[in-house]
């Protein structure tokens, strides 16, 4: 998880957030930025439906949604994920 949010510079996340009808994994409120981490389920065909249904409410309050596969976190934690914080910064 820290290599998600040292990826964007060290903002401050908060964890569990409830946003809509669901609890999202990390929030920024500032940005308006939720991280979500996917887990071993996403390629399970309804999974996927479920976590695209969820994305779209999730951005239809005008927030940006980032879908990152928890390997990505938990076993490449050394590697700098690749999410420009300038852009998300300047969405709108």
């Amino acid at each position: 998880m820290s290599c998600a949010i040292t990826a964007l510079r060290g903002w401050k996340w908060t964890r569990q957030v409830p946003r809509g009808p669901y609890i999202v994994d990390f929030y920024r409120a500032e940005a308006r930025v939720i991280v979500e981490l996917d887990g071993s389920r996403r390629h399970d065909p309804s999974a996927l439906a479920y976590d695209e249904r969820r994305t779209t409410v999730l951005r239809s309050g005008g927030a940006q949604v980032i879908r990152i596969p928890n390997d990505e976190v938990f076993l490449k934690s050394r590697r700098r994920l690749s999410y420009d914080p300038d852009r998300l910064r300047r969405r709108g």
